[in-house]
């Protein structure tokens, strides 16, 4: 893996110029022009959310332990 595509510790595998589908059918070609993150720190392509979860900060702690 190389360290020029990660973002705060996301590993994003695209390259600008490279294209991808999007939409919500992922049907619709994009051509990769800009990577980048938003203010929550998510990486973004073209200005646009790539995911969408968050991680919680390192500070907050979990109510309890998560019960199978």
């Amino acid at each position: 893996m190389s360290t020029d595509n990660r973002i705060d510790g996301v590993y994003v595998p695209l390259k600008v110029g490279e294209i991808i589908y999007t939409g919500r059918f992922k049907n619709k070609k994009t051509f990769v022009k800009t990577i980048g993150k938003d203010e929550h720190g998510m990486p973004t392509i073209n200005g646009k959310p790539v995911c969408n979860f968050r991680k919680t900060p390192p500070t907050q702690k979990t109510r309890g332990p998560i019960v199978q």
